[in-house]
Order: structure tokens, then sequence, then C-alpha cells
């Protein structure tokens, strides 16, 4: 069965979360180039193979990531990787850092959402202290621990909201495809009962308009004729089946369109 993931929306949600990953790692290549931040050379030359390969084979990883979503952890310590070996509180990954949590929010919901950025702030304290990040400098620098983190969580759930926008727009989109199947049924069945009612094809439409719950207005304009035209197909329609009022003619309607079972 088709999922919400695979979806025009979600796919575009999707394809957009490449491109930020791609820029912005275009963009911390530029900050090292004119000198703004440190870029150790050999994990920014990592950083563009891992990203080529999952440009590459990026259908796949989302296939693999719905499956066993908890593989969004390597994304993660790649990351964290990027994050600690450019200088930490420095480190021109630091929006980099949102993408593995933008996807797997996305993905998994809200669920997802407070496990990954629960991590990703575990995961933070740890780089602190593995980039030799001075805690006795929490006064100066508190920011970066106080800040960043509640935008891991507000950022996670944000993403888990989009992708819960875009399942409940597909069940929708669902709800409403069999909606119209069954519409189509019920007037193929109409049509059927109607058959041997020596009605015309212009007068079983407008029957039909009648019995899905439109007024005389509303069949007009879905018909594009006047009132007075329909009045007259009306009156035709009673005179073919033998009754008196709208009601009548649906009521031997549908029960000829029972019988026919």
């Amino acid at each position: 069965m088709k999922s919400w993931l695979d979806t025009q929306p979600a796919q575009s949600v999707l394809r957009m979360l490449l491109w930020y990953r791609i820029f912005i790692l275009l963009y911390a290549g530029f900050l090292g180039i004119v000198g703004l931040h440190y870029l150790a050379i050999p994990s920014y030359i990592f950083a563009l193979i891992y990203n080529t390969i999952l440009f590459k084979y990026w259908d796949s990883v989302i296939g693999v990531l719905r499956k066993w979503q908890f593989l969004i952890v390597i994304d993660i310590l790649i990351s964290l990787f990027l994050w600690v070996n450019s200088g930490v509180y420095k480190s021109p990954y630091f929006l980099y850092i949102f993408s593995p949590i933008m996807m797997g929010s996305f993905i998994g919901g809200y669920f997802s959402a407070l496990w990954i950025a629960s991590l990703e702030s575990v995961l933070r304290l740890v780089g602190y202290r593995l980039g030799y990040y001075d805690m006795s400098l929490l006064e100066n620098f508190g920011e970066h621990v106080a800040t960043y983190m509640p935008f891991f969580f507000l950022v996670a759930f944000i993403m888990a909201y989009v992708g819960s926008l875009l399942k409940k727009l597909d069940l929708a989109d669902r709800d409403k495809t069999a909606a119209s199947c069954e519409l189509e049924e019920a007037r193929k069945r109409l049509k059927k009962a109607l058959a041997g009612r020596n009605l015309s094809n212009r007068e079983i439409e407008v029957l039909i308009h009648a019995a899905e719950g439109r007024n005389i207005d509303e069949i007009c304009k879905a018909l594009g004729v006047s009132q007075n035209t329909i009045k007259t197909y009306f009156k035709r329609i009673y005179a073919k089946l033998g009754v008196s009022s709208k009601q009548e003619a649906l009521s031997l309607v549908m029960n000829e369109e029972y019988a026919i079972d």
C-alpha cells in the first residue's frame, strides 16, 4: 500500500531536506575558505563524500529509514563528529546538525522528534567535553547550551507537525477517492434501476443529482440550465414514474435500486 511518504508533498519536503544539507555543507566550506571558521580538510572531504552518496541513493536511504528509523543515529553521530572536529561552538557545521533532526522527526512523528532531540541534546554535552570546551566558561558561552538545545526540540516538533499534517492530508485524499468511487458506483446503480422507466438520459441525470442531495439551484449550476428547464424535467419524471413529488420519485428509485441486488 502506498505510504503518505510517497505522496508529492512529502517527497518535496524530503528533497528539500536533502538540498538543505548540501547547501549547509557548501556554506561550511565557504566559511572555512574565507577564514571565518576553522575547517578540518579531511573531515570536510569525508562530509562531501558521505553526502554525495546520500544524494545518489536518497530514495533508498529514505526507504531504509522508514523501516529502521533508529539508523538515523548514524547520521546524528556523523554530524556530531563534524561538529566536534571543527571547533565545537566555533564549528561551521552547527546548522548541519539540524538535518538529521528534521529528517528523522518528519518521517517518524512526535515520538521520534522527542527521542532524536533528546539524543542530540545529550550528544551536544558530550561534544562539548570531547571538544575540550571549558564548562567553567558557561557564564560567557552559556547560550550555546541554554539556547541551542531548546532549538533542537523546537525544530524536531515543527517537522513532526509538518509530517502529521501531510499524513492527514493523504488520509483525506484517500477518503475523498473512496467516496468518489462509492458515488460513481451509486450512480451506476441508479442508472440501472431507472433503465426500464423510459426516462431520457437528461432526466436520469437530473434525478441522480436530486438523489445526491442537490436542490434545484445546485442542479441548474451543475447542468448549466435554467430553473424552469429543471422544473420541466421533474414534471416529466413524475409523469413517467407515476408520482407527484420529488420525495416520492426518490423513494421509488431507491426501492428499485435495492431490489436489483
